[in-house]
């Protein structure tokens, strides 16, 4: 009986000495599988999984890595809350005055921004793109269709009216209201010609470093294609067109009236001057005509596209 029981605790004794070192194994880090004495088959299937899971995420960062990451796009624009604020400050000239300030808040409306940098560029050579050509204010189309004591519109004409200390014109009106002006496709360069169909592109000298003139002029030839659309007799509207580069300009002066016999303005500036009616008179219908034709063909010779302008006006020089 003795015997028995002994040989009873034996075996429980060993069974815990097998737990025990199971439980030992079963514990030891996986790094450290060389600590114990197992198998080298064991410990070769070991270390190879240990490979592979090493392998794969060493796979996973190289891919992680390859993946090009974007910098971060500085974009040139105005910084100021009110957009339309930078604006009308570098319109009235904050951008040489407060030179500090304009440069950092409103860099864009200061012209600062590479042409590829800036988000919108307002006034654009595509600026009659919809999206691009907008109005600034919600009052653009009441100024464009009633007008004050002065004119009838304001996108056009010599008027002036104070903005606290600021002095607004139609400049300033074809500025900030181009769609209501219906200024945005009028580019003051050749492709007025083909676009617009009303004479030849209009110019002034200095007008590109002057953007009030520039303005003034772009509210004369809008106004100038609503008066020649408004024209109802067919042969005086084939012939009313602005057969001098300068129409626009005079037409801004006195000059419609006190050089009104001169035959450039009599005949080649009509249009600009709203006397086109006056051309059925004194053979004036023939003469607008040639005056016209020989500007286009001197146009022409010019300009490589001459082809393509002759075909779209229908006029031969």
């Amino acid at each position: 009986m003795m015997l028995f029981k002994t040989t009873i605790a034996t075996k429980k004794i060993a069974t815990l000495v097998v737990l025990a070192g199971c439980c030992a194994f079963c514990f030891v880090p996986i790094n450290d599988v060389n600590a114990i004495n197992i198998p080298d088959q064991i410990k070769q299937s070991v270390e190879a999984q240990i490979h592979q899971k090493m392998q794969a995420a060493n796979n996973i960062v190289d891919e992680a890595t390859a993946i090009a990451v974007p910098k971060e796009t500085v974009v040139c624009e105005d910084k100021h809350l009110n957009k339309i604020e930078c604006k009308e400050w570098a319109w009235f000239g904050e951008c040489e005055k407060n030179v500090e300030f304009m440069n950092e808040s409103c860099k864009e409306s200061c012209g600062l921004c590479p042409k590829s940098d800036a988000v919108v560029d307002k006034d654009d050579d595509d600026g009659d793109n919809d999206e691009e050509c907008h109005d600034w204010f919600a009052t653009c189309t009441e100024w464009a269709e009633k007008g004050n004591d002065k004119v009838d519109n304001l996108c056009h004409g010599h008027w002036h009216s104070n903005k606290g200390t600021w002095t607004m014109t139609g400049a300033y009106v074809v500025e900030f209201c181009p769609k209501a002006c219906k200024t945005c496709d009028i580019h003051l360069d050749d492709r007025d010609v083909q676009n617009l169909n009303i004479g030849l592109p209009q110019t002034f000298p200095g007008m590109n470093e002057d953007k009030e003139l520039r303005n003034l002029i772009k509210g004369k030839v809008a106004e100038t294609r609503s008066y020649i659309e408004s024209i109802e007799n067919d042969d005086i509207k084939a012939v009313c067109k602005m057969s001098h580069p300068n129409c626009a300009r005079f037409a801004l002066s006195s000059d419609c009236t006190d050089h009104k016999d001169h035959p450039i303005m009599k005949y080649g500036c009509a249009a600009a001057c709203q006397t086109c009616e006056q051309l059925v008179n004194d053979n004036g219908i023939f003469e607008a005509q040639h005056m016209w034709a020989n500007a286009l063909r001197d146009y022409n010779e010019k300009n490589s596209n001459s082809n393509v302008v002759k075909k779209t006006i229908g006029i031969t020089a």
